[in-house]
């Protein structure tokens, strides 16, 4: 039979009921209690062979309420007689982290707020991540582009902190576009990552595409294609220095054109003049690229961006052995 909790929101309200199902809801010797009072049965032998944390505490006298220098605390059940410890994970991470050290099924980790609170969880008990990590939901979870481009960042980070590195690597292609130097960036990525380095390997990722930027762009024939007395400048002679001025404008526009393309996770050139909005560069009144050369200069570019860095180097696994 199912225990059933009623947790309160922020407003006082009733939310949803959590369900507290086998093996948890049966026998035990000792009792984890949520903050809204959902309890989940245990075996003490269970979790003191998975946390060093738990074997410690279980190995202090029980029975007699007590506090732990983890702010957890003790007292006994009045129903059992056996201990209740409270902690502060909320039922749904307990529930799933439990599942994780028990000879059962473990819940579907279907978001990056659950798996990092049960990365938190692991790290707060000292839990190993093995199992964490051999998980085929979260693995999947990583690997969805929609998610990854709307939450690349924490897939990043949450990669890196279980030593994923395959999925560190996909998730790097979606954050050529976040701001690596904002302060709160910075921050969030090292608390959830638990090691500066993954903000390292973004920053090598950077500069290895500025310096390969600087080579895709010069492979581009601008000077042959350029229109200069349409370039938006009163310009009259070709040869002028105005001229040569305007050519240099249009070479950091077609520069800057080309990096926002390749900020696409896996950017594809099937036709120049649309993959990087040549005609903006060229001239707006010109037909532009020659129809005869469209081909040959696509293909050349697709080339140029197969080589192109696109994810962080692999430093991963051994960051994560450390935090592990």
């Amino acid at each position: 039979m199912s225990s059933v909790s009623l947790p309160m929101s922020m407003s006082g309200k009733s939310t949803d009921p959590f369900i507290v199902e086998a093996p948890f809801n049966e026998q035990g010797d000792c009792i984890l209690q949520c903050p809204d009072r959902t309890q989940f049965k245990v075996y003490r032998i269970i979790l003191s062979l998975s946390s060093p944390f738990f074997r410690d505490m279980f190995s202090l006298p029980q029975g007699m309420s007590t506090k732990q220098t983890s702010s957890l605390s003790s007292s006994l059940s009045d129903e059992a007689d056996i201990p209740v410890i409270d902690v502060s994970e909320d039922p749904k991470t307990l529930h799933t982290l439990l599942s994780l050290l028990y000879p059962t099924d473990v819940p579907a980790i279907n978001c990056y707020d659950l798996a990092t609170s049960l990365v938190e969880a692991c790290d707060k008990y000292s839990i190993e991540l093995g199992r964490l990590r051999a998980s085929p939901s979260l693995r999947n979870l990583m690997v969805k582009p929609a998610l990854l481009k709307e939450h690349g960042l924490r897939a990043y980070a949450l990669a890196w902190r279980l030593g994923l590195e395959d999925e560190a690597k996909t998730a790097s292609r979606y954050l050529h576009g976040v701001d690596i130097k904002d302060r709160q960036i910075i921050a969030d990525l090292n608390r959830r990552s638990g090691t500066i380095s993954a903000l390292l390997a973004l920053w090598d990722l950077r500069l290895r595409r500025e310096e390969a930027l600087d080579v895709l762009v010069d492979s581009i024939p601008l000077r042959q294609w350029v229109c200069l007395p349409h370039g938006g400048l009163d310009v009259e002679d070709k040869m002028s220095y105005e001229n040569e001025g305007n050519f240099r404008a249009r070479a950091r526009l077609l520069r800057h054109v080309t990096h926002l393309a390749l900020q696409e996770p896996y950017p594809l050139c099937k036709d120049i003049r649309s993959f990087i909005g040549l005609q903006r560069v060229i001239c707006g009144y010109c037909p532009g690229v020659p129809t005869a050369e469209v081909a040959p200069a696509s293909a050349s570019l697709a080339n140029v961006i197969e080589r192109y860095p696109q994810t962080i180097s692999g430093y991963v696994v051994h960051s994560a052995a450390f935090l592990s």
